[in-house]
């Protein structure tokens, strides 16, 4: 069903392997991130990709992290904003904060920020 399909995408339901499916999937997002890293040396923004951090709900996309981490051959792991700030657990009731974590990178950054950042 299509809640099972969800819940699968989610590393909830561990009856459906959908890594293969993720890697058929996230061949366009290394397209992709190949393409403006290209791009962003030309114009000399960038270097070479070192590092890869992930965020957001599909991070948590079983498979997504050692796809990535093979295709670009480089580390690659979940950002965790909570990682580098103190906060009370208590905050998310019966649910993990680690699987909240990534869903959080946006929001954490703009509240840390100062005058005049950019």
């Amino acid at each position: 069903t299509q809640e099972q399909a969800i819940q699968a995408i989610r590393g909830h339901n561990t009856e459906i392997d959908v890594i293969p499916v993720v890697e058929q999937a996230c061949e366009g997002l290394a397209t992709a991130l190949e393409r403006a890293q290209a791009y962003l040396r030309t114009t000399g923004e960038a270097g070479l990709i070192s590092r890869l951090m992930l965020c957001g709900g599909a991070a948590l996309t079983p498979g997504l992290v050692p796809f990535l981490q093979n295709r670009f051959a480089v580390p690659t792991e979940i950002a965790n904003p909570l990682a580098r700030i103190q906060y009370d657990r208590d905050l998310f009731g019966q649910e993990d904060p680690m699987t909240v974590a990534p869903f959080l990178t946006v929001g954490i950054g703009l509240a840390l920020r100062k005058v005049g950042d950019k």
